[in-house]
């Protein structure tokens, strides 16, 4: 119960409220002189590059609270010997720096920083905080200070430390010594009420800068990227949707294999309230070049060009950016199926449907460009991580730390723009200007291009070039050139064929310039009209004139002409194509010929459009080329564990290009009988196309083809289609050829050798052979082999001139031949070469005494050092493009080994040695391992090394390719000694012998040369032999070098 006494009466509480609110209104009135300043802290980027190739910097946000700031005037501060000024700042105390180590934070000694930093005169304004609407934290004032790494504070860090900086809370009050108000005239005039003394500042600090010391942040090559729109337009089958056609290009001088879809990881700056988690994750939306899905439209932007808006773009993901976030004991490697590999001048092409995004917006003019979007990134080829044997990238290729690779293109440059109408806006016709001008106007054969691609050829049509972009080079760095046309009412893509490229190098077809097309054909590829030019005449009296009228895209509509026709099974098609093989034809039937058609015009007929071979792809669907047989192998057979079949390949040849073609097994009995050199056929789709195996190949031709089942062989006339083509090498020039080249020579046969046979040092097969003796007018002779069917049937004479294409130059006996099985030869061609060389003969050559490269060649070697195997750095060999070329590259390399893989190190090898070794894979059956090869079975295998190992100089690192015996070298032991220790569970002593070849130093002599792995190029460095490094050599090798500078007027010495 309450005692009554300790009641307060009313006039005592009336009392004790008027107190309170007394006191309330003396702290309002003191708070009035106070300003509060929100300080927040963060690191730019959470690594610091000690390389300086990623600027560094803390960054601080900084805004006035609202709570009890009524001044309506900016503040400036002052930022010299402040807790901006970060030296000065660490010396005082106000901010701390810790290195982390473990779990625990150790204090970073700062004594040595100097006390006063050169940021003397530096200010930040911080506006008044009455009129903010948004939350203070978006309306930060953000301050940066950089730290260089040759700064006196960049010198504390150290590479793969973690470090951290806070405010101290000790010091938040006086963080502050030097600030004022920006006096304005306006702002006292709104507020009368303002004080004019100086009001005490107090800060408030949350967060930290927390980051990683590293050597060097990897930088991206810049890719270039390029848009074009195809309007849509009407045709008789329908509608054609409007296309953006988008290529992306490596500029770079490595490939890059980048991430295409998922989680993207890599360095993004930071601001300093959002944290972006260091190595932070961009959308996981597919990227444009992602290769399993259309190239994303979440990716565009569509721009109102008379505005600069943007009118569409895609709704943002969430703040995962579209993917989950990953558990930490996620494995967070990408998928390999989520890599591309962009490679150097080779453009990554995608097209995007854009129709649906075009019906939403009202008439009017716009842009589209591509949001600019980052990519996970490293270099190298997809298809060498394969080799791990992982779905996922290898771990040590695994590295966040960078910054990304952009996808992008920005206006107004890159802008595809266009008119957007209910229907198209009607032709206008073109008013002359000067009288050049004119001239070239009428000169141009208007709706030209239209008959062409209906099937209609026209005679030397005269049309403008109105642009030329170079395209990926061919195979052996063949140039090539993409050219548009315009006839004024439509305008053409075409590809100008090889033997014209000099028009272009040269200078004379220019963007502008007026021609007359005198050889060309059409095609319909990937549903659009493209011109092939052989043949032009540039007019060069019309200059180079702006576009010629309003051309437009000519509709994709399909010729007649190529309108599929399909065979029934075992029967022949309509158009007397052999299409399958008939079910009951025997043995026998195979012999007869094709039905022959002399009506090979290029344009219409039973075949449409004949595509040349320069221009076939695996990208076009419906082809047809008509080619002559050069040259066809003999059927070869092959016997492995998993199958066996038969193959043949032969060439085939038209006036722009060659190509090889290969038959298997059902395939190989049904033509190989049917084609015969020499012959012109018509070969149609379906038939595959792929990337050139180079090792069975000495074409100059990226692609090659495979018969299916279904394709299509008709025997043509050979009207229009060249005999063999020869790139002919005299027989002096050969001491200046590498090792390995392939290439064609011709000559007048000397000496014909004996049919001997040998037996296959690999194969354990008797071949065929015969050595001729070959000379020219060079005054040189060269011995030549030529084996099997070739040999054995050999009937020439000597005096006659023989032309072989397809030889492999040995080094043996200084310069020697050796026609390939791919190659070919004919005697007494009908060329100009063979009557000038049969001329010469017997005018004096039978009596000329004529040299040996076996004499020759020594000398060279003795003068210029044989081959070109300089020694190289890993550097010089990425800069001269060592192995990009079909020819073999041999250097010499001093560097140190970082890495070497550690699955499957070794293969297990058969024993034979008599009458010599073996080394080829054996397989374990039944208990006991086989060789295929020998034909024979053993209790045990004879493991050798085939290791993948990293090395290192000061240039950068590389991946070699080592067998046993350098294996052995490096890892101080035979490959059947380190596969005990690990089929015994001697797990340490494998790890430490792989520990201890790591950071040894070798000079290593290699040989590169382009490979094929899973469809796609690399250059594989292969190593010959290890050896130790000889000091002395090199301290003499060094030494001269300093010679060299001190002998030097402009020494670098002081």
């Amino acid at each position: 119960m309450t005692d009554p006494s300790n009641t307060p009466t009313p006039d005592e509480v009336s009392a004790l409220f008027e107190g309170k609110k007394k006191k309330k209104k003396a702290r309002s009135e003191e708070d009035d002189h106070q300003v509060t300043v929100q300080i927040q802290l963060n690191a730019r980027y959470r690594v610091f590059d000690l390389s300086g190739n990623v600027p560094f910097s803390i960054v601080f946000g900084l805004v006035r609270k609202a709570f009890s700031d009524k001044d309506p005037r900016p503040l400036i501060i002052h930022t010299h010997r402040s807790v901006l000024d970060i030296p000065h700042a660490l010396v005082k105390g106000m901010l701390t720096l810790h290195v982390h180590e473990g779990d625990r934070e150790v204090p970073v000694d700062v004594s040595r920083l100097p006390h006063t930093q050169d940021n003397e005169g530096t200010s930040i304004t911080l506006p008044s905080p009455l009129e903010r609407t948004d939350n203070r934290r978006r309306c930060m004032t953000v301050y940066e200070y950089i730290i260089k790494p040759s700064s006196a504070l960049g010198s504390l860090f150290e590479v793969g430390k973690r470090y951290s900086v806070r405010v101290h809370p000790a010091y938040q009050d006086t963080s502050f010594s030097s600030y004022e108000y920006l006096h304005q005239e306006e702002a006292v005039d709104r507020q009368q009420q303002v004080s004019e003394k100086p009001k005490a500042l107090t800060t408030i600090a949350h967060g930290r800068a927390l980051f990683r010391a590293i050597s060097s942040v990897p930088v991206p090559p810049i890719l270039q990227t390029r848009m074009r729109l195809w309007p849509s337009a009407s045709s008789e089958e329908g509608e054609v949707p409007a296309q953006l056609e988008i290529s992306v290009e490596n500029t770079g001088s490595e490939p890059i294999t980048v991430r295409t879809r998922g989680r993207q990881r890599f360095l993004v700056a930071q601001d300093p309230v959002f944290d972006a988690e260091g190595e932070a994750a961009d959308d996981a939306r597919p990227r444009m070049i992602d290769e399993s899905s259309l190239a994303p439209a979440s990716s565009l932007q569509i721009i109102d060009t008379t505005t600069a808006e943007k009118v569409w773009e895609a709704a943002k993901p969430g703040p995962c950016g579209g993917a989950s976030n990953p558990k930490k004991t996620d494995d967070t490697r990408p998928k390999l199926e989520t890599l591309a590999t962009l490679k150097p001048g080779k453009p990554l092409s995608k097209q995007v449907v854009i129709s649906q995004l075009l019906a939403k917006l009202p008439d009017g003019k716009y842009g589209v460009r591509m949001e600019p979007r980052g990519m996970w990134w490293c270099v190298g080829d997809r298809g060498d991580f394969a080799n791990a044997g992982e779905e996922r990238l290898p771990q040590h290729l695994w590295n966040t730390a960078i910054l990304p690779a952009i996808l992008e293109c920005s206006l107004p440059s890159s802008t595809t723009t266009f008119d957007l109408a209910v229907a198209l806006p009607p032709h206008t016709d073109y008013i002359p200007g000067d009288d050049n001008m004119t001239d070239a106007f009428n000169a141009i054969t208007h709706g030209a291009l239209r008959q062409i691609t209906e099937g209609n050829p026209v005679e030397n049509p005269i049309l403008q070039c109105v642009q030329i972009k170079p395209m990926a080079q061919g195979a052996g760095g063949t140039e090539r050139w993409r050219v548009v046309f315009n006839d004024t009412t439509n305008f053409i893509q075409g590809m100008l064929s090889s033997q014209s490229n000099h028009l272009i190098t040269e200078g004379h077809l220019k963007k502008g310039s007026v021609c007359r097309l005198t050889q060309y054909q059409a095609n319909f590829v990937k549903d659009k009209h493209i011109l092939i030019i052989m043949n032009l005449d540039v007019l060069h009296e019309y200059g180079e004139q702006e576009k010629l009228g309003q051309p437009v895209a000519l509709e994709a509509a399909k010729p007649e002409a190529q309108e599929d026709v399909k065979p029934q099974p075992g029967n022949i098609a309509g158009n007397n194509f052999y299409g399958q093989k008939p079910q009951q034809a025997q043995p026998q039937q195979q012999q007869r010929s094709l039905p022959s058609r002399t009506n090979g015009a290029s344009h219409g007929g039973a075949h449409g459009n004949i595509t040349p071979i320069e221009a076939v792809s695996p990208y076009q669907h419906k082809w047809t080329i008509k080619a002559r047989c050069t040259s066809k192998g003999e059927i070869k057979t092959w016997h492995n564990k998993s199958s066996t079949g038969k193959l043949f390949s032969a060439n085939f040849l038209d006036e722009t290009s060659e190509i090889r073609a290969t038959m298997f097994n059902e395939q190989c009995d049904q033509w190989y009988d049917v084609l015969q050199e020499g012959s012109v056929y018509y070969i149609s789709t379906p038939c595959r196309v792929q990337l050139a195996k180079k090792q069975f190949s000495n074409l100059p031709n990226d692609y090659e083809l495979t018969f299916e089942r279904d394709t299509q062989v008709e025997k043509a006339d050979d009207e229009g289609v060249p005999q063999v083509k020869y790139s002919f090498t005299n027989l002096e020039s050969l001491q200046n050829v590498d090792k390995d080249t392939v290439t064609d020579v011709i000559g007048v046969l000397s000496e014909v050798g004996e049919l001997n046979e040998i037996v296959s040092k690999t194969t354990s097969k008797p071949y065929s052979k015969r050595e001729l003796t070959l000379v020219d007018d060079t005054g040189y002779n060269v011995r030549l082999t030529i084996w099997g069917k070739v040999a054995e049937s050999f009937d020439a004479s000597p005096e006659a001139v023989v032309a072989f294409k397809g030889v492999k130059v040995s080094d043996f006996g200084g310069r020697s031949l050796s026609l390939l099985s791919s190659g070919s030869m004919n005697i007494d061609p009908d060329i100009d070469e063979a009557f000038k060389l049969k001329g010469w003969y017997q005018a004096n050559g039978s009596t000329t005494q004529f040299a040996s490269h076996a004499n020759t060649m020594a000398t060279v070697g003795a003068t210029s050092g044989g081959r070109k195997d300089d020694t190289k750095t890993i550097q010089q060999i990425r800069d001269e493009n060592l192995g990009m070329t079909d020819d073999t590259d041999w250097f010499t390399l001093k560097a140190t080994i970082v890495y070497i893989k550690q699955d499957n190190f070794a293969y297990p090898a058969c024993q034979t040695t008599d009458p010599q070794p073996c080394n080829k894979k054996v397989n374990e059956e039944n208990g006991a391992w086989r060789c295929e090869k020998c034909n024979k079975a053993w209790d045990a295998p004879k493991y050798r090394y085939i290791m993948s190992v990293n090395v290192s100089d000061h240039t950068g690192q590389m991946w070699l390719s080592c067998f046993d015996d350098v294996g052995q070298a490096v890892l101080g032991m035979p490959a059947n000694e380190l596969m005990a220790a690990k089929e015994e569970g001697d797990d340490k002593r494998v790890t430490d012998a792989f520990a201890e070849a790591n950071c040894k130093s070798f000079v290593f002599k290699c040989r590169c040369k382009m490979d094929n792995y899973m469809d796609q190029q690399r250059v594989r460095y292969q190593v010959q032999y290890a050896n130790n490094i000889d000091f002395v050599r090199e301290s003499k090798k060094l030494a001269d070098i300093i010679k060299l500078y001190n002998n030097a007027s402009d020494t670098l010495f002081v």
